[in-house]
């Protein structure tokens, strides 16, 4: 019986008012104008999908194993080369991953 009156009073949270969002065309009553739960959780979602597409956007090229967002940047010897690489990497079912990468020296070569 107490789940029954909870989803009761969840659903009334989220499609009604008891969630602060009122009726914006009354505005006499209490808490009209304001977002409710329902909108909170939509507003939520939508910044967590954002947050998920930013992230797998921004995975490295080397870790996909395609050089073709980096091929402007390289010589085509070099693009060859790095695309070599990563079809062996690929055809072997392995992947070349870097974490926390830190530079703990540098030597000065050439000024």
């Amino acid at each position: 019986m107490m789940g029954g009156v909870m989803g009761g009073i969840l659903g009334g949270m989220l499609f009604r008012s008891l969630g602060f969002g009122g009726d914006p065309g009354d505005p006499g009553a209490e808490g009209s104008g304001g977002i409710g739960l329902f909108e909170i959780f939509l507003i939520g979602a939508l910044l967590l999908g954002v947050y998920w597409y930013i992230r797998r956007r921004r995975q490295g090229t080397w870790a996909n194993r395609e050089m073709s967002g980096v091929r402007n940047l390289l010589t085509e010897e070099m693009s060859g080369i790095l695309q070599g690489d990563a079809e062996k990497l690929k055809s072997g079912g392995k992947m070349n991953r870097l974490d926390n990468i830190a530079v703990r020296s540098v030597d000065l070569v050439e000024a």
